[in-house]
């Protein structure tokens, strides 16, 4: 905050919205006084002594254990709604919407149930018919089912259709009932353990079997339990080289059963070749054009000759460090041997009987 030449006043409710939350006053008080600002209370009037800055600072510890106290009582109470099978979000899942359903306390808050939405919920089942459905000459991954339902326009609320998005819908047990509330903490950024978790009984758009046979399904195709297939040609540009339409970096893939061998845009790989136009690189033909573009603009004859003298100058240091560690270790072992070695009276003595 800057110093300004005159006296600046600021009237807030209540100390502690000066002093912690607000983010343009940076450390509260102190920074206040630093800038030649002032603030003052309007239910809390204190004094500028000491005693006055006491009696400030235990207003905001009061205030923020209420803030707390209030927090845990809204937490309790949120819990308690889910459990009787009440919505707490704002945003439904995909395929549902919520739906005031009654009123209560004295404010007249309205409480809201997950219900189906037909509309959304008939792509959910399109999902699920995709993904287990697709004849064997045709068999539709997650990918595939996203380029599927841009193509026709099924985009979710407006949004393009991702990996991601249709992976949580073929695993989420949402669509068979089971909606949790507080998996998430959203502080610390991870799950709770599931001993916290609230379950909350919502209609369901899928059948728990065909449910099951979607996990299964997705355990079979899974990385992790697929042998993985031998690569002997070495990949020397990935991770180097990237998508000249989006920027994205460019990985290997393989085609028809791993003969042929392709740099594809990363981009296009996760959400579907909807997502660039960029197309597939044969590896063995980029390889070798970088790689004669090398030899034409770095390994010309001159080039040749200064890495030679380098190389012959790293090899010749290299080769006197070793001569000295070695002569370093024999010198140790002479003087080890040298300190462990009896004397001849001590031999002697030794002999006798």
């Amino acid at each position: 905050m800057k110093n300004y030449p005159y006296p600046i006043s600021l009237a807030v409710g209540k100390a502690r919205r000066v002093v912690k939350p607000l983010p343009m006053l940076g450390g509260g008080e102190c920074k206040l006084k630093k800038s030649g600002a002032k603030a003052v209370s309007i239910t809390q009037q204190t004094s500028d002594d000491p005693m006055g800055e006491m009696a400030r600072k235990l207003f905001s510890l009061f205030d923020e254990y209420q803030s707390k106290e209030n927090s845990k009582d809204t937490s309790r109470a949120m819990r308690e709604n889910a459990r009787q099978g009440f919505f707490n979000g704002t945003r439904a899942p995909f395929g549902y919407r919520a739906e005031a359903t009654e009123i209560s306390g004295s404010r007249g808050r309205k409480k809201k149930r997950l219900v189906i939405d037909e509309g959304e919920a008939a792509v959910v089942r399109r999902i699920y018919d995709l993904y287990l459905n697709s004849h064997p000459g045709n068999v539709l991954g997650i990918k595939e089912i996203v380029k599927h339902l841009t193509e026709r326009n099924q985009l979710p609320r407006g949004r393009a259709w991702t990996v991601h998005k249709v992976h949580d819908i073929l695993s989420s047990p949402t669509y068979i009932g089971e909606y949790y509330f507080n998996m998430h903490d959203t502080k610390a950024k991870c799950y709770r353990p599931p001993s916290e978790w609230v379950k909350c009984e919502i209609p369901a758009i899928i059948d728990p079997e065909t449910f099951e046979r979607v996990r299964q399904l997705r355990e079979s195709r899974s990385p992790a339990k697929t042998p993985p297939r031998r690569v002997s040609n070495s990949t020397l540009l990935t991770g180097l080289i990237r998508c000249g339409e989006c920027g994205s970096h460019m990985t290997l893939v393989t085609g028809k059963s791993g003969r042929y061998r392709y740099y594809k845009c990363t981009k296009r790989q996760a959400e579907g070749n909807h997502a660039c136009k960029s197309p597939n690189l044969p590896m063995e033909k980029l390889n070798e054009l970088i790689l004669a573009h090398l030899t034409e603009r770095i390994l010309t004859p001159e080039r040749l000759l200064v890495l030679i003298a380098e190389l012959r100058k790293r090899t010749q240091a290299a080769k006197e460090a070793e001569g000295q560690t070695v002569k370093a270790l024999e010198a140790r072992k002479s003087d080890y041997a040298a300190s462990t070695k009896p004397s001849k009276r001590e031999s002697l003595n030794s002999m006798k009987p």
